[in-house]
């Protein structure tokens, strides 16, 4: 691997690292939001953060190195 090809995985490291943090960012906004706007959440409302919560579950496996 020569030099270039370092440094281009590298950048791209950073830049995948920087859209993660974006990613989770606009999550958490995202998530507050929904929480101050709803009330008197229905099972619609449950089911939609369970759907969030699974895949988020499986993100994480998946970065500690663990199956699900």
């Amino acid at each position: 691997m020569d030099h270039r090809d370092k440094r281009d995985a590298t950048d791209a490291f950073i830049e995948h690292a920087d859209l993660i943090r974006q990613h989770l960012a606009t999550i958490n906004a995202k998530l507050q939001e929904r929480i101050d706007e709803t009330r008197s959440p229905d099972w619609a409302d449950v089911g939609d953060l369970a759907h969030v919560s699974s895949d988020l579950a499986d993100i994480v496996a998946f970065v500690i190195g663990e199956d699900r």
